[in-house]
């Protein structure tokens, strides 16, 4: 059904849990699908990495791979959505009620973030995909974002961690927000594309500022 007649039949409380459930079920199994390549990558670049073989310090960077990742991935593919659904949900009801003065509480708009979190899904499966497809030492190279049509950068810089927020399916993430959002406070579609419009500038923002801190005060700065 298209999004738009959806959200224009939104109801006064839409469930969160069932929805929530399914989806982040759906995200653990993308992710265990996923993760014997993934640790096939995280062992390939331990071994080409400047640790001894035979060290202590090897062993010990193995062990952690072999059985951190999984539980890493595991916990991350049930957490991480859940957490990106209270900060959207946070977020456009702050913004929307301090500069638009809507009346979207954040408890009506938790299950909106649930269903506009599709196509970052549909993201995830063809990411795994992708990664399924080519060998351990490519894995890098996958990217959905308008950073893929520039060189794979060890530095990245503004530019390249600009493109990287400029993802279609994030992007698309927004425009559901914005639709929900305007079905929840029940005003026009313009003034909820606008409110998600604003969060998504500040996400942009935030994680730009954030790449560029870390690549900032990562070793291989120096």
């Amino acid at each position: 059904m298209h999004p738009c007649v959806t959200f224009g039949e939104w109801p006064e409380k839409a469930p969160f849990w069932s929805p929530a459930l399914a989806l982040m079920g759906f995200n653990l199994i993308l992710s265990l699908i996923a993760l014997p390549k993934v640790k096939a990558a995280a062992l390939l670049a331990l071994e080409q990495s400047a640790v001894p073989a035979g060290s202590p310090q090897l062993a010990m960077a193995t062990t952690i791979i072999n059985y951190g990742v999984p539980v890493m991935a595991i916990l991350g593919a049930l957490a991480i959505p859940l957490v990106i659904w209270v900060l959207e949900a946070g977020a456009i009801s702050l913004v929307g009620r301090v500069f638009f003065g809507l009346q979207a509480t954040y408890g009506g708009l938790l299950p909106v973030t649930v269903v506009a979190w599709v196509p970052a899904l549909l993201g995830g499966l063809i990411q795994t995909v992708l990664l399924l497809s080519l060998p351990p030492e490519a894995l890098h190279q996958i990217q959905l974002s308008l950073a893929a049509l520039l060189p794979p950068a060890p530095h990245p810089g503004v530019g390249y961690l600009l493109l990287a927020k400029i993802n279609p399916f994030t992007i698309w993430n927004f425009i559901l927000l914005g639709l929900g959002t305007a079905a929840v406070a029940r005003v026009e579609q313009r003034c909820g594309l606008t409110v998600s419009l604003l969060v998504w500038l500040v996400y942009v923002v935030f994680s730009v500022a954030l790449g560029m801190a870390g690549a900032a005060f990562s070793p291989a700065a120096g």
